[in-house]
């Protein structure tokens, strides 16, 4: 790390959030901060905090519009930012107050126009890294994939923005950070927002409201980093940390900060450690927030005779003297009026430790469809440039995303020739880890339900979605997501849904359902079915209503039939439906084969009923055992249902290889 040059030019770049239901609410409508002495003001009109509900571009540009002319007239020369990933509201605002720059968290991928139509008006142009990196080198690579396919498109003006808090772990996030160095090599500024996220405040047992002061702090270290523009909520704050470093080139060397207080009735949750490697006895994570290590309070207390595995010379110990000389034990709940014990490697020797593992969650494909529509095993149709199919592009973005193990459902009939396949596509294909990406198989079969039921001999079709789940059970231990073999979801879908498994992993009776954007799943070639997501102020499922012959008519209006009532009725092209991605915690298979069992007292001799996966959530829901988050997307479906979809999705595979979407071919 270097200390900060004061004749580089350090741009700070105020927020301004006209949403409702931003993460930080005082960024909410704050147009204060138009005076508070920023740079550049980014304005977005939709929130992008994890789970976020798109509004779509026509409310973005409601929101944003009226706000667009103030600002312009009140401050004419003042720079500002669009955060937008919609071409409609960069087209609308350039017609309204000319050029300024586009901030694109999906860097392309919610809307297939956003290049052509940045490089069209010669905007600059931030696209965001979205998704797990261990490292700057890791982003840098993503960068230079992403430049080959905008500069073809003729964009020519840059800003790198890393990515913190999207679709990365805490400890991505720093590893990012740490090498943020790497990221001059591209040659363009460095955007870095990290303003009171949770990869700040999370650690230190904050809120985003508390996390002011570490924020500043990390603001520092990212400009010793390399960063040009600090993304922030609290510009004078900002302005006023900043000011010594960049007008002396301000280097922060390694100190000691005691930053909670000890007063007689607090308690001491952590302490800062700058620069300084600090390892406790039986700890298995440091947590690093930049170049601070911090330790919870409870892992201070090491025993006298020094750290295991270091020399004692190496090591200095501070302590307060104790009541007596009996050895101390704290538990959490001690009030703690003294300062803890504790051990710092004084030349700065990073302590060898335990690394805790970062969860990988698990993906379960469903691809034991047998394909009667579509006149063949479509889960192994080759539909990429070189022979890819649907599945393949999904494992590619879980992959990337942080999963780490791919479960299939299939048929018996035809599991050997299948896994044969997988196997040898996918031999020495890692996770960006390093670790081998694993694989296991299971079959749904008619005749794998409970003892004591009994199959009805004519039965030929499958139990459904949500009995091929459970054939999963014995296999899976960990969060996981499930999916059609033959949907196409996108590559933020499963960043979306990752980010939420990582935040759950222990919970229980919590599961999700990601929703498309109804507009983008219809199809051209006529009417669909969706399942359209109703849901409660908290986001969460309260029920899913099938529409039927789906379609947008002459007129501009989206209609359906509404499978309850009959009624045909318009449609809210942004209004959330089910296209079978969801997320579950482990313990969903124990509830929901009790509720298959359930389901089989009056179906078991059925021929055709089926117990499908919103059967068996909506039936958690009512029984209060289950609860359901609507996540959400700006991904774009699509699939392959009928051998007449087949050309237009071999079109779009060929044109993501030819755009840089995606490499080809796509593992080597």
């Amino acid at each position: 790390m270097k200390s900060i040059d004061p004749h580089r030019e350090i741009r700070v770049m105020g927020i301004l959030n006209l949403t409702p239901d931003s993460f930080y609410a005082p960024s909410r409508g704050n147009l204060a901060i138009l005076e508070a002495g920023a740079d550049i003001i980014d304005i977005g009109a939709c929130s992008t905090r994890p789970g976020h509900t798109p509004v779509g571009a026509k409310e973005e540009w409601r929101r944003m519009r009226r706000t667009l002319l103030q600002i312009r007239k009140d401050h004419p020369d003042l720079p500002l930012s669009i955060d937008t990933y919609w071409s409609e509201v960069v087209r609308r605002a350039y017609d309204l107050i000319g050029p300024f720059i586009v901030n694109d968290v999906t860097a392309g991928e919610a809307d297939p126009e956003m290049l052509s139509t940045v490089a069209d008006l010669s905007l600059t142009y931030i696209p965001m890294h979205h998704g797990p990196a261990e490292n700057a080198s890791d982003v840098l690579k993503w960068y230079n994939e992403l430049t080959l396919k905008a500069e073809y498109q003729g964009i020519r003006d840059w800003i790198l923005d890393p990515g913190f808090g999207f679709g990365k772990t805490v400890e991505q996030n720093f590893g990012v950070f740490h090498t943020l160095e790497k990221l001059q090599e591209a040659g363009r500024p460095v955007l870095v927002g990290i303003s009171r996220k949770r990869m700040v405040w999370m650690p230190l047992g904050l809120t985003p409201e508390t996390a002011g002061e570490a924020t500043q702090r990390l603001h520092l270290e990212a400009l010793q980093r390399g960063a040009d523009i600090l993304r922030v909520h609290d510009v004078p704050e900002t302005r006023q940390t900043l000011a010594p470093a960049l007008a002396n080139g301000l280097f922060v060397g390694n100190q000691i900060d005691v930053v909670a207080g000890l007063g007689e009735e607090e308690t001491l949750a952590g302490v800062f450690f700058q620069g300084v490697p600090v390892r406790g006895h039986g700890v298995d994570l440091l947590v690093q927030l930049g170049n601070l290590l911090v330790v919870p309070l409870d892992l201070l207390l090491l025993p006298a005779d020094g750290h295991p595995g270091l020399d004692p010379a190496d090591q200095v110990v501070v302590t307060e003297e104790e009541d007596d000389d009996e050895e101390r034990h704290r538990g959490p709940e001690d009030i703690i009026d003294e300062r803890a014990l504790f051990h710092i490697c004084k030349n700065n020797y990073f302590c060898q430790s335990l690394k805790k593992e970062i969860m990988k969650p698990t993906l379960l494909v469903l691809a034991a469809g047998m394909g009667s529509r579509y006149g063949g095993l479509k889960q192994m149709d080759g539909l990429g440039p070189n022979g890819e199919t649907i599945i393949d592009y999904s494992i590619y973005d879980a992959v990337q995303a942080g999963f780490g193990k791919v479960v299939y459902v299939v048929r018996e009939s035809f599991r050997e020739e299948f896994e044969q396949s997988v196997r040898k596509k996918y031999k020495g294909v890692c996770c960006p880890d390093g670790e081998p990406l694993e694989f296991r198989f299971v079959t749904q079969e008619l005749d794998k339900i409970p003892e004591g039921f009994f199959l009805n001999p004519e039965r030929k079709k499958p139990w459904g979605t949500a009995h091929a789940v459970l054939m999963a059970r014995d296999v899976i231990q960990e969060p996981f997501a499930v999916i059609n073999g033959d949907d196409y979801y996108g590559k933020a879908s499963f960043h979306v849904l990752a980010d939420w498994l990582r935040e759950h992993e222990g919970g229980e009776g919590i599961y999700s359902i990601v929703g498309f954007k109804l507009d983008n799943t219809l199809s051209e070639s006529g009417g669909v079915s969706r399942g359209i997501c109703a849901y409660d102020e908290d986001l969460h499922l309260t029920d899913v209503v099938e529409h039927l012959d789906i379609k947008t008519e002459a007129d501009g209006v989206t209609r359906g039939d509404n499978s309850l009532t009959g009624e045909h009725v318009d449609l809210d092209g942004e209004a959330l439906c089910s296209m079978n991605m969801w997320g579950f915690t482990p313990d969903y298979f124990d509830k929901s084969a009790e509720i298959f069992k359930t389901f089989l007292e009056s179906n078991a001799g059925e021929i055709k009923k089926e117990f499908y996966i919103p059967y068996a959530v909506d039936l958690m829901i009512r029984l209060g055992i289950g609860k359901c988050d609507v996540l959400s997307t700006p991904s774009r479906w699509f699939g392959v249902t009928f051998k007449e979809d087949r050309p237009a999705v071999v079109e779009k595979f060929k044109e993501f290889a030819e755009t840089g979407v995606y490499p080809t071919p796509l593992y080597k």
